[in-house]
C-alpha cells in the first residue's frame, strides 16, 4: 500500500474582507437594479455614467468659479506682495540686477570682477577713479577706466583699459561738439521749421497751398492795449474765475476763443513818425500809478490780483528768458512799467492744476507772441495750457455744441462733464461777430449747463442800439437764460456840440449763468478803481451800472 505522508497544517484565522466579493453577473433583476444587494452600482456603464456626470460637475463648478472673478482682491494682493517680498530677499542676497551701459563701466555693485583690462586685479577703490578723474603717477596724465566711444584698445571690451580721457570725448561733451555739424547737415526747408500755418507767405514754396489765416490779416489787439476796457474786463474775468474755483474742487474748463497775445507792450506798437491819436484816459499805467501808493491790504481781491499781475510781468527776477527788441534794456523801476496783462494772465493766475485750459488764436501775427508768452510764463501757472491755431468761435461750437470727433481735445480728451468759463472777447470790426456769439451763447446752455459764457462788447453813442438788440436777441433765443449786463461808461468833460469825440464811451459785458455774488463782487471792485482813477488831475466820471436782464 502507498506511503501516505502526514501534512502538518497550521491555519490562521480568517481577516473579515474589506470589500465584498464580486458577484457573479447573471441576468437575475437584481443585476439590473441601480443598488444592488450589497450597495454597489448595478452595471459598468452606469458606473461610467457617473463617472462622466462627476466630471461634468467639476468643470461647471470651475467655470463658475472662473465666472465669478476667481480669488478675492485681498488674495490676489497678497499674494502679489509675497512674491514681492520673495524677489527682494532675492536680490539682498544676490545684489541689485545690472544693466549695462555702454557709455559708462560696470557700477561696483555688479556680481563678478572684469578679466581683462585695468580693472583685472580688482575693482577701483573709489568712484571717483572710474570717470575720467585717475591721475597717472608715472604720466602725470588723467586717464579714463573705460575706452571712450571710438577707441578700441586691443579689442577688449569696455570694462577694461586705459585711455586718455579728453573732455569733447566724453558722451556729454560729444553730443555739444557735434550740434553744429548736425545743424549744417540739417536740410529742412526754413518754412517747414515754423509753427503749422505761421510761416511767413515770403518763405513758402511756390506751389505750396496757403491756408485762410496765412492769406488773411486782421488787427492785432497790441496796438490799442491797456485803455480802460482791458482794465474793466480784466477785474471782471478775476471776480468770475474766482468764484467758480473756490466753489468746489471739481475742474474748471477756461475756454478763450479768441485769445489775444498773452501780455502787451507799453510802446503799443507806436513808431517815430506814427500820427496815431495818444490813447485816451484812462490807461493801465494811469491805474497802476494810483494803486502802487496805496496799501493793498483791504482792497476787494481784483484789484490786489490784477496789480500781482502787474509787478510779475514787470518786477520779475527769476525769469529764465531773454528781452529783445525796442526797449530791452529798460528798468520797470526807472522808466515805468513796460508790459501789460490780459485776461488770459488773469485768469491762468488763478486756475489751479487740475482745471485744463484751451486757448484759440486765429491771427497768425497775434498767434506767434500768445506762444512765447505761455513758453516764458508756464513756470508761473497752475494749469497745463492747449493753444491752438484756429477759428476759436467755430471750433468751440464744434466741441461742445455738435460733439465732432476732429473737435476733441488732444491734450485733455472728451468732456466729461467738467464746469466751464468761457470767456468770448471779439473783434466786432470783422463783421459777423454778433450773430456768432449770440448763438454760440444760445447753444452752449443747452450743451454745457454748467458753464459760466461771457461776451464782452464795447459801447458808445455811435453803436448803443446795436449792444443792446443784441443783449435783447439772447434774450428773447431763450428765455430759460440767466442773463446779466456789467456796463462802465466814461465821460468826455471837454465835449461839445462841434466836437468830433464822443460824449461818453463804456465797455459792457453779457455774463450767462454767473456765479452768485458776482453782482456785488463787481460792483466793490469797479467802485475802487473809479475812486481811485477819480484822484488823478483833470479825471473824468466814471459809472458802474449791473442789472439783470
Amino acid at each position: 500500500a502507498p506511503q501516505h505522508t502526514l501534512l502538518h497544517l497550521e491555519l490562521q484565522p480568517l481577516r473579515p474582507l474589506k470589500r465584498p466579493l464580486k458577484q457573479p453577473r447573471s441576468r437575475s433583476s437584481a443585476a439590473w437594479r441601480p443598488d444592488g444587494p450589497d450597495g454597489r452600482t448595478g452595471s459598468s456603464w452606469q458606473r461610467v455614467a457617473t463617472g462622466l456626470l462627476g466630471v461634468l460637475a467639476a468643470r461647471t463648478a470651475l467655470r463658475a468659479r472662473k465666472s465669478q472673478g476667481g480669488p478675492s482682491g485681498p488674495l490676489l494682493r497678497e499674494r502679489k506682495r509675497a512674491k514681492k517680498e520673495a524677489r527682494d530677499r532675492r536680490l539682498e542676497k544676490f545684489g541689485s540686477p545690472y544693466v549695462q551701459n555702454r557709455h559708462e563701466p560696470p557700477p561696483l555693485t555688479a556680481r563678478g570682477t572684469p578679466k581683462t583690462g585695468a580693472w583685472e586685479s580688482g575693482a577701483p577703490d573709489t568712484e571717483n577713479m572710474r570717470q575720467g578723474q585717475f591721475r597717472s603717477p608715472w604720466t602725470g596724465q588723467v586717464y579714463d577706466r573705460w575706452a571712450p566711444e571710438g577707441k578700441v584698445q586691443r579689442k577688449t571690451d569696455r570694462q577694461g583699459g586705459l585711455a586718455r580721457s579728453r573732455a569733447f570725448e566724453t558722451p556729454t561733451q560729444r553730443q555739444i561738439a557735434t550740434a553744429v555739424e548736425e545743424r549744417l547737415a540739417d536740410h529742412t526747408p526754413e518754412w517747414a521749421k515754423f509753427y503749422p500755418g505761421l510761416a511767413p507767405i515770403e518763405k513758402l514754396p511756390p506751389g505750396q497751398r496757403r491756408s485762410g489765416a496765412q492769406v488773411q490779416t486782421f488787427n492785432r489787439h497790441a496796438y490799442r492795449a491797456g485803455n480802460f476796457g482791458d482794465i474793466f474786463k480784466q477785474l471782471l474775468v478775476h471776480t468770475i474765475v474766482e468764484l467758480k474755483v473756490a466753489k468746489k474742487e471739481s475742474p474748471v474748463w477756461y475756454v478763450e476763443p479768441c485769445g489775444g497775445e498773452g501780455e502787451y507792450h507799453v510802446g503799443r506798437m507806436r513808431d517815430v513818425d506814427d500820427e496815431r491819436q495818444p490813447m485816451k484816459w484812462p490807461k493801465a499805467e494811469d491805474l497802476f500809478s494810483v494803486l502802487q501808493e496805496q496799501d493793498l491790504t483791504y482792497l476787494p481781491p481784483e484789484v490786489r490780483g490784477w496789480m500781482d499781475a502787474m509787478h510779475m510781468l514787470n518786477f520779475s527776477d527769476d525769469v529764465d528768458f531773454e528781452v529783445t527788441g525796442d526797449g530791452a534794456g529798460k528798468d520797470p523801476r526807472e522808466d515805468g512799467i513796460q508790459w501789460l496783462p490780459s485776461t488770459t494772465v488773469m485768469a491762468l493766475r488763478l486756475l489751479r492744476e487740475q482745471d485744463p485750459v484751451t486757448i484759440w488764436e486765429d491771427n497768425r501775427t497775434a498767434f506767434g507772441p500768445l506762444f512765447n508768452f505761455v513758453r516764458n510764463w508756464s513756470s508761473k501757472f497752475k494749469p497745463h495750457i492747449e493753444l491752438i491755431f484756429k477759428d476759436g468761435l467755430k471750433h468751440c461750437h464744434r466741441r461742445w455744441v455738435q460733439l465732432k470727433p476732429g473737435s476733441i481735445s488732444e491734450v485733455y480728451g472728451k468732456y466729461k462733464g467738467q464746469r466751464g468759463v468761457v470767456l468770448i472777447d471779439p473783434d466786432y470790426t470783422r463783421g459777423g461777430e454778433a450773430e456768432r456769439c449770440q448763438k454760440i451763447m444760445v447753444d452752449l446752455w443747452k450743451h454745457w449747463r454748467s458753464a459760466t459764457v461771457v461776451v464782452t462788447y464795447p459801447i458808445g453813442p455811435q453803436y448803443e442800439k446795436k449792444a443792446r438788440d443784441f443783449n435783447m436777441s439772447v434774450r428773447k433765443a431763450d428765455k430759460t437764460l440767466d442773463l446779466m449786463t456789467i456796463e462802465a461808461y466814461v465821460e468826455n468833460n471837454d465835449w461839445h456840440e462841434d466836437s468830433k469825440e464822443d460824449k461818453w464811451r463804456g465797455y459792457g459785458m453779457l455774463i450767462s449763468q454767473p456765479p452768485h455774488t458776482t453782482q456785488e463782487r463787481a460792483t466793490a471792485a469797479l467802485k475802487v478803481v473809479c475812486d481811485a482813477l477819480a484822484t488823478m488831475p483833470d479825471a473824468d466820471p466814471i459809472h458802474v451800472r449791473v442789472e439783470r436782464l
